[in-house]
């Protein structure tokens, strides 16, 4: 048997105050409070692996080891990410935004996503690491791209005689981030695609969520042998894109049945099925991250089952 609590007096002061839901919905919210809380727990523990683990370091060499532990290092920071995403949806549906979950349930999904692929991605390329690394410099090689747009408008608008006042841009920054670009091209020419800096070989989501599925780990990990992540993303995506484009779509999640009166504010209709999606992520990634650190998913599911009978 696995050591389990009870909800904290936050979380159960939180669900105690919401009393305007459907049975239904206020099931699927205690679902999402019981895996935040659980995030919570977690926190804490990874804390001790992490202080534990560091007081075992002697020299430089273990110390490089440990900095080098890039996936430990990553899943942390998408555990925060994470947490932040669907506590704040939690907060949203108290109040009847179910399009604005939505649109924080598609930011998950792909987070999520990109946190399994990394997990994954030894097993997917054939005992490669590197995406890992490449992930982690990602970001600084990207920072040209700014630069270009920027300069791409100041031209446009000088053709018609205007002036760009504002440049956030030094001529030396502008270099330094040209150099970061470059870099990363020299280092990881295998996801140099179509003139394109990338972090992996699978460059688009549906086909890192493709690639995690071949490998039949997640079904296994969630005991669902119906589940694919790349049937998640086509459903995701129909259901969230146009909303979060401002697309024509946007008429119906704001009006009422006959269109004929305009739906300001809450809409406690809508929280089903952006709750569902929401809730999906966050068991998958709270199960990944659980496996990068060795905690066992029964452990997990005893905690989330232990929560959602109280």
């Amino acid at each position: 048997m696995y050591k389990v609590f009870d909800f904290s007096e936050e979380w159960r002061n939180k669900l105690n105050s919401i009393n305007h839901l459907k049975v239904s919905d206020y099931k699927l919210l205690h679902g999402t409070a019981s895996v935040l809380f659980t995030f919570e727990l977690m926190t804490e523990k990874i804390n001790t692996i992490i202080i534990d683990l560091r007081k075992k370091i002697n020299n430089e060499e273990q110390e490089k080891q440990w900095q080098e532990d890039f996936m430990k290092h990553i899943s942390k920071y998408f555990l925060s990410h994470h947490f932040h995403l669907g506590d704040s949806a939690f907060e949203l549906a108290k109040i009847g935004y179910g399009v604005s979950i939505s649109i924080i349930a598609r930011a998950l999904f792909e987070s999520t996503v990109n946190l399994t692929y990394l997990w994954l991605c030894e097993d997917i390329n054939n005992g490669s690491i590197l995406e890992r690394k490449a992930w982690r410099e990602f970001y600084d090689a990207e920072l040209s791209k700014a630069v270009n747009k920027h300069e791409d408008f100041r031209k446009h608008r000088e053709k018609r005689s205007d002036i760009v006042h504002n440049n956030p841009f030094s001529a030396e920054r502008s270099k330094e981030f040209e150099k970061l670009k470059e870099k990363f091209k020299h280092d990881y020419p295998d996801f140099y695609i179509r003139k394109k800096n990338y972090w992996c070989k699978h460059h688009n989501l549906y086909e890192r969520a493709r690639a995690i599925d071949d490998l039949e780990i997640i079904k296994k990990l969630l005991d669902n042998e119906s589940f694919y992540l790349e049937d998640q993303y086509n459903f995701i995506y129909g259901v969230t894109s146009q909303y979060i484009h401002g697309s024509s779509k946007i008429i119906s999640a704001y009006s009422s049945e006959n269109e004929k009166e305009l739906i300001i504010g809450s809409d406690y209709n809508t929280l089903s099925l952006p709750l569902k999606m929401l809730n999906n992520s966050l068991v998958i990634s709270l199960l990944v991250i659980g496996e990068v650190y060795g905690i066992k998913k029964e452990e997990l599911y005893a905690q989330l089952n232990h929560c959602e009978e109280t």
